[in-house]
Parts: C-alpha cells; structure tokens; sequence
C-alpha cells in the first residue's frame, strides 16, 4: 500500500473514532436548515449532542450560529413587514370593493342589467384580494412562530456554550473563552450582551479579563456595562474590584450606582460609600 493511501486510511479510522466530527457534522447540516419547516425536530437534538461532547472545538460552532441567528432573524423581520404590507394592501382593496359593489349592486336593483359583468368582475377581484389576505395572515402567523424559534435556540446555544466551557479543564480553558471572545464582538450591542451572559454562566474565574474588556470597550453600551459589573460580581478578583471602583467614583450618580452594588455583592455586605469600598478591595488579594 501507497504512504498516501495509508495516511487517508489513517484519516477515515480517526474521523470514524472522533465522536466530535459526527457531532459537528450534524450540528452544522441542522442549523442550515433552522428556518425549514421541522426544524425544531433537528436542531435542539444537534444542539444537545454537540454540547454533550465537552469539547472545547465545540464553543466556536455554537457561538457561530448563534451570530448567524441574529442575521436570520432580520431576515424574517423583512419578510414579515413586506408581507404585512402586501396584506395590508389586499385588504385595502377588497374594502374598496366592497364600497363599489355596493354602488354597483344599487344601480343592478334599479334596473340597469348593464352593469353585471363589472359587478362580476369585481366580485372575482375581492375574491381573490380576500384570498391573498387569508394568506399572508397564516404566512406571517408562521413566520412570527419562526422567529420566536430562533430566539429560543440563541438561548440554547449560549446555555450550551456555556455548559461547554464550564467543563473544560487546563490549557482547554483558555483555548475556550479565547474562542469565544473571537467569535462574538464586544462592538455589537447583542452579541456582547450574550458574550457576557456566556462568560457569567461558565463560571470560570479565568472569565474576568475578558469581562473586564467588555466593560473597558470605549463605546460599550449601558446594557452591556451593566451585565458586565454583574457578571465580575462572583468571579471578582481586586483587578476586577478595582475597575468596578473606578466607575463607582467617575460616575457616582449613574453607572456607579451599579457598580456600588455589583462590588455590595461581592463584598457580601453593604458597602455604604466609596470609603467603605476602597478599604474592601484593599483588603483583595492580587
């Protein structure tokens, strides 16, 4: 045998033994097909089996999806305001209709047989205005259904993702949250928003440099700088602390009303002032 022939044979037997590959294989063909018809029935499985795997080449897959999904869902949101508008148009016209069968049907009444066909015309063009209502009102109704199913498995994928590197152990957690910080931008209101909720639910006190980068992006959003301070909360070392602190005192009225609670969880008491505080994270290792 050929030493290419032996290397690909090499090849096939360790894809044929590496669970991961198969895992991925049908996580990737799955979420394809998120927006196809019985596409519940397939990705919460695929989901599930690739976190299932605990392993750290999943956390990338996951959160890239998880990308896509908000991609795919204004994509729906178009869909749906250009069908709605077709409708909206449709049912316009058949009340117009309704206005002029009306005239129509008076005048057939008082005796003007010559307006027959154009009563019959018109009752074929309702008909059918009727019928594209009808329509768009079950194809918005699904689509509406759809986008709640893509907001569910964004969840899903973040509890997922999560999950994952909540088992990593070793050089494998770093590898994770580096992959996780790759794939999600801090400068995306909503992708940072689940990259923080990512970071809080691994529980890993390895998370916090890379919360404490969200929480320092220049531009970061309100929503996010609080889920942020909330998310060091429990992993707070005194680096963490200290930014938390810094806020507290630049902006004592506003942000820094979070951040003083967020440092009040931490400490596990009520720290009434910014005295109380500075003395607390003095007191913090590191």
């Amino acid at each position: 045998m050929r030493p290419i022939a032996v290397l690909l044979l090499v090849a096939v037997v360790v894809s044929a033994e590496d669970p991961f590959t198969e895992s991925l294989n049908r996580f990737e063909k799955a979420g394809a097909a998120t927006v196809k018809p019985g596409a519940q029935a397939k990705v919460y499985p695929a989901i599930e089996d690739l976190v299932a795997t605990g392993d750290v080449r999943a956390v990338k897959p996951l959160l890239g999806l998880l990308v896509t999904t908000f991609a795919i869902e204004t994509g729906l949101f178009k869909t749906n305001k250009e069908l709605r508008r077709r409708g909206a148009d449709a049912f316009d016209r058949a009340q117009t209709l309704d206005g002029e069968l009306e005239f129509l049907r008076l005048k057939e009444k008082a005796g003007d047989k010559s307006v027959g066909p154009a009563i019959q015309k018109r009752v074929d063009e309702h008909t059918k205005q009727l019928g594209v209502f009808d329509q768009v009102r079950g194809e918005t109704a699904r689509i509406s259904r759809t986008i709640d199913f893509v907001r569910d498995v964004r969840v899903k994928l973040a509890v997922g993702c999560a999950h994952v590197l909540r088992g990593l152990e070793g050089a494998r957690i770093t590898t994770g949250l580096n992959g996780a910080r790759q794939v999600l931008d801090i400068a995306n209101r909503e992708q940072a928003l689940f990259l923080v909720r990512v970071l809080r639910e691994s529980r890993l006190t390895q998370a916090e440099p890379h919360l404490l980068e969200v929480f320092a992006h220049p531009k970061v959003d309100d929503a996010v700088l609080r889920a942020a301070q909330y998310a060091i909360a429990p992993l707070m070392s005194r680096r963490g602390a200290e930014a938390l602190l810094q806020v507290w005192e630049r902006d004592p009225d506003r942000r820094g009303k979070h951040a003083r609670h967020a440092l009040s969880l931490a400490a596990r008491r009520n720290l009434a002032g910014l005295e109380a505080a500075r003395a607390w994270v003095k007191s913090l290792e590191g």
